[in-house]
């Protein structure tokens, strides 16, 4: 979420489009109607992503523990996903 002109929706919005991924890109009426809670300015637009999902980060960073325990490596330089497939392969 975030002002319509912030060069970060712009950014993720480039992303989906880049890699062929479905969005839905919700005005501020859309995102007051479907989320009263949130407070958002007028201007403002939401980037909804259909396959997202919740990170919890305490299983996240466990996850990432884990990872450098068993394969001795600097997490810095490899992402969650490869993180989550390496360990699925090693723990099966």
């Amino acid at each position: 979420m975030g002002h319509c002109q912030d060069d970060h929706i712009k950014e993720i919005i480039d992303s989906f489009e880049t890699n062929g991924s479905p969005y839905e890109k919700w005005s501020w009426d859309v995102l007051k109607a479907k989320y009263p809670c949130v407070k958002a300015d007028p201007g403002y637009v939401g980037i909804y992503d259909q396959n997202a999902g919740i990170l919890f980060s305490d299983k996240a960073l466990k996850a990432i523990w884990v990872y450098n325990t068993i394969f001795n490596r600097d997490v810095n330089k490899i992402s969650i996903i490869g993180i989550s497939r390496m360990l699925v392969q090693k723990l099966a």
